[in-house]
């Protein structure tokens, strides 16, 4: 074995999009498979905005004195925020168009599409992605 195969040589996962209940992938009008890119849980652009986050955080808490008590609701929004702006590109069909990618637009579709969100979610935590 080899150390230089656990570096890894893309700074982007790219997830085929399924069925929720199929499992099926799903296809564009053009046939070719739904997919979103997101960076990768190790590249720059992902600890950049992780760090602007936590920094976002410790601004309130220190603000707000030691009183700050984390709220389940704030912690899923920041995961919602965190997947937004580490989405790079898609390639996705949604109301017969393909939409402009926007940190707004993929935080409303990761909300509204069932079973979107954990896909990604799924897909920077697959082992597979880190090599």
């Amino acid at each position: 074995m080899d150390l230089q195969t656990l570096i890894p040589t893309s700074d982007t996962i790219t997830v085929e999009i399924k069925h929720p209940v199929t499992e099926e992938t799903m296809v564009n009008p053009d046939k070719s498979p739904m997919t979103i890119t997101l960076w990768n849980t190790f590249s720059d652009k992902y600890k950049e905005v992780m760090y602007s986050q936590a920094d976002l955080r410790l601004a309130k808490a220190l603000s707000e004195g030691e009183d700050i008590k984390p709220k389940a609701a704030d912690m899923d929004a920041n995961a919602l925020d965190l997947l937004a702006k580490i989405t790079k590109e898609w390639n996705i069909t949604l109301g017969g168009e393909t939409p402009k990618l926007t940190v707004k637009q993929a935080k409303e579709l990761y909300i509204k599409v069932y079973g979107l969100r954990t896909q990604l979610e799924k897909g920077l935590n697959n082992s597979e992605a880190f090599t």
